[in-house]
């Protein structure tokens, strides 16, 4: 299982060791399992889709043709009113995606506090939290120090 998501940093001049991260983590491999279409609701999987034809590799049309799941071959429109050719699932089947989806386990988060940003912080050196209480109570304390700190100057 992998999933990955982009995520948008503000760049810093600050040097890392001069920061500090909290963070609260739910990792895929502890936290998460493998989930077909129907439990997580997937939209391919309630509603059908489609795969264009015109455009797409031909070995993946071939893969998507001989994938054992049920389709026909229509045209269907684009917004411009283009029409195009489209392999066109029908709903209730496991989508191309299915071996991404996932579930949560509902177990508790893991709770890390450490030095670094996102370029050194590393949870095999930070503390780790065995109430999320004495995480939020750290993280406050440390949002009131440097408060003092700015009113300081």
């Amino acid at each position: 299982m992998t999933m990955t998501r982009h995520v948008n940093r503000v760049p810093t001049r600050i040097p890392t060791q001069f920061m500090k991260t909290y963070a609260v983590r739910s990792p895929l491999n502890t936290h998460f399992r493998s989930a077909t279409c129907a439990e997580i609701g997937c939209p391919d999987y309630l509603h059908g889709w489609y795969l264009k034809i015109d455009g797409t590799p031909e070995n993946l049309i071939y893969t998507a043709k001989h994938s054992g799941r049920r389709y026909t071959i229509g045209e269907l429109w684009d917004n411009s009113g283009s029409a195009f050719q489209a392999l066109i699932f029908e709903a209730g089947q496991e989508c191309f995606r299915s071996s991404t989806h996932v579930i949560s386990l509902d177990r508790p988060e893991f709770f890390y506090a450490g030095q670094g940003d996102h370029r050194s912080f590393s949870t095999r050196r930070a503390i780790k939290f065995d109430r999320p209480e004495h995480f939020v109570d750290s993280f406050a304390t440390h949002l009131d120090r440097l408060k003092q700190d700015l009113e300081r100057g």
